[in-house]
């Protein structure tokens, strides 16, 4: 089973690379607010919860799909951690 940081440094990878064109990795925080600052929108954040789907073999369910469970590196990381 993947530990906190392997979960967490895979779904900052996805979002840095595929989302933010390879920007600076070490501005994007594990509490920073993904939705508020702009980095997700509807759109990028059905392609994280597709990327947590597919990385980890899970079903995020609708009522999953909210800010509390995606909002930030953190709270995506315990949504997986919760779900292995």
């Amino acid at each position: 089973m993947p530990d906190t940081k392997e979960i967490h440094n895979k779904i900052k990878e996805f979002i840095v690379d595929e989302l933010l064109g390879g920007e600076d990795a070490d501005e994007l925080e594990g509490d920073t607010e993904l939705v508020r600052t702009g980095i997700l929108d509807s759109v990028s954040t059905l392609r994280v919860v597709a990327f947590i789907e597919g990385e980890w073999d899970m079903e995020i369910e609708t009522h999953e799909a909210n800010l509390d469970n995606l909002g930030s590196l953190d709270a995506m990381t315990k949504l997986v951690e919760s779900k292995l």
